[in-house]
């Protein structure tokens, strides 16, 4: 037995277009960079990795996947690079990916640091999301895209 639904149009009980459907996708943002960036310092810097979005509900939380490809250390022994996550100044992952560490003086491809982060921002403001990176000892230089690879982040507003 088979049903049928057929609306032209569905609205709230109290105001149109409120209609809630839990843990359903709202809105989709996607971001690409692909530019090589390299830094030496074991202060975080921008990756150039950033994508924004505007929930269009305070209760929605979104969804971050994101990976930063070809992460690469310089010419030093020991050199280790770390990734971080945040939203606007705030830090939602401290070090994600692989932290890698070049045992040689020619250079060690750490590969793409990734992570999937369900984020609860409780704001209907604009936020944006960022990468950054660092070499954690300060002793070599560390590179992100290395060559023009591209890195992506996607954001999903989820509806609660």
């Amino acid at each position: 037995m088979t049903s049928t639904l057929k609306v032209d149009k569905i609205e709230g009980v109290t105001a149109s277009g409120t209609v809630a459907i839990p843990n359903h996708v709202i809105q989709t943002v996607t971001s690409s960079f692909s530019t090589q960036t390299s830094s030496s310092s074991s202060t975080f810097a921008d990756t150039g990795l950033t994508a924004s979005i505007t929930p269009s509900s305070s209760t929605s939380k979104i969804l971050v996947i994101v990976q930063v490809a070809s992460c690469f250390t310089q010419t030093n022994t020991n050199t280790e690079m770390d990734v971080n996550l945040l939203r606007d100044s705030t830090t939602l992952i401290a070090t994600f990916g692989p932290r890698g560490g070049n045992s040689t003086t020619n250079g060690d491809a750490i590969g793409t640091a990734g992570a999937v982060f369900l984020d609860s921002p409780s704001s209907t403001s604009s936020l944006t999301y960022k990468c950054q990176f660092k070499s954690t000892q300060n002793n070599a230089q560390v590179n992100v895209q290395l060559g023009g690879t591209t890195s992506t982040m996607m954001l999903q507003e989820i509806a609660q």
